[in-house]
């Protein structure tokens, strides 16, 4: 759905390392979260049926120099009681090869001698990407993942609504009854989106 709406798939990242006390393959707490999903099939959530307690919601977008209309979303869901050690062991996976705190480990950098800590060389990125990959393995996977894509034309107002219909189709249903269902969302500070308003599209669908 080009122009109006998200594209939207959901997948697991590869790798083979076991952790103890993981939930199985796709997500945090689902099995069957890495079959595709779409915007009118909200039924293919990552945990629907799983005890819902609090969750943490990252959300990252991305563009294109080429395509200039390009904006992708990516959303990482994962349980707060799995957050710490994936913290911990992701920290300790950039330090082993002395990448800098501040700064930020990404795709675009791995193959690049001078972007990002120009000493680590090309080598030590990719063994460390492949490292963290390895933390959400398939059958101990700890967070699962949504992408959307859109072309867009206004970029703060498409982005207000495509990223709530992609939440609202992807993510998983708090169950009924009592307990504290809670979620907290990280997103990119942006100049031209005020926190409110994006609180309250989320809330909205």
């Amino acid at each position: 759905m080009r122009g109006r709406g998200c594209r939207v798939t959901d997948s697991c990242a590869p790798g083979a390392a076991p952790l103890p006390e993981i939930a199985q393959s796709g997500s945090a707490d689902d099995p069957q979260a890495r079959r595709p999903v779409s915007s009118s099939d909200a039924s293919q959530r990552p945990s629907d049926t799983c005890a819902y307690g609090m969750k943490f919601l990252f959300i990252d977008e991305t563009g294109d120099e080429k395509f200039r209309t390009y904006l992708g979303f990516c959303l990482a869901l994962t349980d707060a009681r799995f957050y710490p050690s994936l913290k911990t062991s992701s920290r300790a996976i950039l330090e082993a090869i002395q990448w800098e705190q501040g700064v930020e480990f990404k795709g675009a950098y791995l193959f690049s001698r001078t972007k990002g800590c120009s000493e680590v060389e090309v080598e030590r990125r990719v063994e460390a990407a492949g490292r963290l990959l390895d933390l959400n393995a398939e059958q101990n996977a700890r967070m699962s993942f949504a992408y959307g894509a859109m072309d867009w034309a206004s970029h703060a107002s498409d982005y207000l609504r495509a990223v709530p219909e992609l939440i609202a189709t992807w993510l998983p249903r708090a169950p009924k009854g009592a307990g504290k269902n809670l979620i907290a969302v990280v997103y990119d500070e942006r100049a031209d989106i005020e926190a409110r308003e994006f609180s309250a599209s989320v809330r909205a669908r």
